[in-house]
């Protein structure tokens, strides 16, 4: 493009455009941003599909992000650069939430280590505890106790088995683990 003057001068004037990304840094209108990257797996090692995964911002003016792990455990979370801890869930698992904060740089992708999940125990109601022993012994049950005997605030329970001929068979004590 040319510009002329009232002097009967001109001159040749370039024009090009700018990247989304530069037009943020000349403008200062918008942050560039960072991401962060990392894997979730299972106590045992394998891939944990489907957890959802969590960056909390230590700054309230930021936002938490969310994503879902891929069939491989990985997840990619793109967000503001600041200070975040992070925090996953996924069925069948214990949740995990970081106590230490991690930096998120603008332009840059943060590799976190691997987190490990460990698996959810299944709490068994009394109920449940007596069908499995009565399943195990054939119905022989002879004396059930469910009570707290260690005082640690969790129930135990014991349950003796009789044989046919009233004679004892086996004794089953489930602790709290």
């Amino acid at each position: 493009e040319f510009k002329l003057y009232e002097d009967d001068n001109s001159d040749l004037v370039h024009l090009f455009t700018l990247t989304e990304s530069a037009k943020a840094v000349l403008e200062n209108t918008e942050k560039i941003k960072g991401s962060v990257s990392g894997s979730v797996v299972s106590d045992t090692g394998e891939a944990v599909e489907n957890a959802e995964v969590t960056i909390i911002p230590e700054d309230s003016a930021l936002t938490e992000q969310s994503s879902v792990t891929d069939s491989d455990g990985s997840y990619h979370i793109s967000c503001d650069a600041g200070s975040y801890k992070i925090r996953v869930s996924a069925d069948g698992y214990e949740s995990y939430e970081s106590e230490e904060c991690f930096s998120v740089e603008s332009g840059i992708d943060t590799l976190l280590d691997i987190i490990k999940l460990t698996e959810e125990k299944k709490v068994l109601t009394e109920e449940d505890l007596k069908s499995l022993i009565l399943e195990r012994s054939g119905d022989k049950m002879g004396v059930w106790k469910y009570e707290d005997y260690d005082g640690n605030g969790t129930k135990e329970a014991y349950a003796v088995i009789i044989s046919g001929d009233d004679s004892l068979e086996a004794v089953y004590f489930i602790d709290s683990e």
